[in-house]
C-alpha cells in the first residue's frame, strides 16, 4: 500500500498530504525506514518515469513541536551537498558570495540564511553556518558570515525549512526545482496528548511549508488508531486549513501470516543493512 502512495505522490505536482492509519503493529513505522533506502526509491521512481525522491522523516513528539521538526530536518543537511546544488545553479566551478546572493534571492525567502549561504564556498566556515542553522552560532561567529542572529521566531524557522526544503527540490537533471521531497512524520497520535499551543504550531508549519512549497512536497503523517472515527477526531485538531490540504486517507489493515512473515524478513534485512 506504502509503495502505490509513493508511486502516486510522485507522478503530482501539486505539494500534498498522505494520511496512512492502522492498529498498532501493521508496519507504518518500518515502512518509513524501508521505503527511505535509495535503492528501493530509485526502483520505484523508475516504474513511473521521475527522478528519485529525497525522504526526510521524524516522530511528531509530544512537546516543543516545531524546534523538535526543526533541528530534524536541519540536521539532515549535508553543506556539502548544498554546496553542490548552488554550484550546478550557477553554471560555475568558482563562484563568489555576490554571485550565490543574487541567485539565490531569486529562489529563496529567508535574507539570513541568503546571507549564511554565500559563504558556503569556505569550506573553513561550514561549522559557523551549521552552527548557524542549528540556533547556536556565537556573536562573533554570525559576523564571519554576515548574519545579524541565529533564527528565533516561528517565522524564521519556517522560512529556513522552507528554503532548505526547496534547495533539496534541486535536480541536477532538469537544471529545475522539480525533485520531490517526502517529509514523513510519524507517531502522529500524539496530537491526542499536545498542547492546544503546540497543535497550534504544528498545525502552522504544515499549512506554511504547503503554502510556501506549492509544488513537489509531499507531506505523509502516520497514526495509530483503532478506527476512522478516532483518527476524524484526531484531525480535527489540526484545523481546516490542513485538512483541506489532504489528498488522501490510507488504511492499514493488520497483516495475514504471509504478510506477516515477510515484514520479519524485510525489517531483519533494514537492521543489518543500517
Amino acid at each position: 500500500i506504502e509503495r502505490e502512495i509513493i508511486k502516486r505522490a510522485l507522478i503530482t505536482a501539486p505539494s500534498r498530504i498522505f494520511i496512512i492509519y492502522g492498529e498498532w503493529g501493521t508496519g507504518k513505522t518500518h515502512s518509513i525506514r524501508y521505503f527511505s533506502q535509495e535503492e528501493v526509491l530509485k526502483e520505484i521512481s523508475k516504474d513511473v518515469g521521475v527522478e528519485t525522491p529525497i525522504v526526510i522523516s521524524t516522530n511528531i513528539p509530544v512537546s516543543e513541536v516545531l524546534s523538535t521538526i526543526y533541528f530534524d530536518i536541519v540536521e539532515y543537511i549535508e553543506l556539502n551537498y548544498i554546496r553542490e546544488i548552488i554550484k550546478d545553479l550557477i553554471g560555475k566551478e568558482i563562484v563568489s558570495p555576490p554571485q550565490i546572493l543574487r541567485e539565490l534571492e531569486h529562489h529563496l525567502k529567508d535574507r539570513n540564511l541568503i546571507q549564511a549561504l554565500s559563504n558556503i564556498f569556505d569550506r573553513r566556515k561550514h561549522r559557523i553556518i551549521k552552527r548557524y542553522l542549528v540556533k547556536s552560532a556565537r556573536s562573533t561567529e554570525l559576523e564571519k558570515i554576515g548574519v545579524s542572529r541565529n533564527p528565533e521566531t516561528y517565522s524564521d524557522m519556517v522560512r529556513i525549512l522552507s528554503d532548505i526544503i526547496k534547495l533539496l527540490m534541486y535536480s541536477f537533471e532538469s537544471k529545475n526545482f522539480t525533485r520531490k521531497v517526502f517529509l514523513w512524520l510519524d507517531e502522529a497520535e500524539h496530537i491526542d496528548d499536545l498542547s492546544s499551543k503546540e497543535i497550534s504550531a504544528l498545525s502552522n508549519l504544515i499549512r506554511d511549508l504547503i503554502d510556501y512549497i506549492p509544488y513537489n512536497l509531499i507531506i505523509i503523517m502516520n497514526f495509530s488508531k483503532r478506527t476512522p472515527r478516532e483518527l476524524f477526531e484526531t484531525l480535527d485538531y489540526l484545523g481546516d486549513a490542513v485538512i483541506e490540504r489532504i489528498y488522501k486517507l490510507v488504511e492499514i489493515p493488520q497483516l495475514n501470516l504471509e504478510e506477516a512473515i515477510e515484514y520479519v524478513k524485510e525489517k531483519l534485512k533494514a537492521e543489518i543493512r543500517s
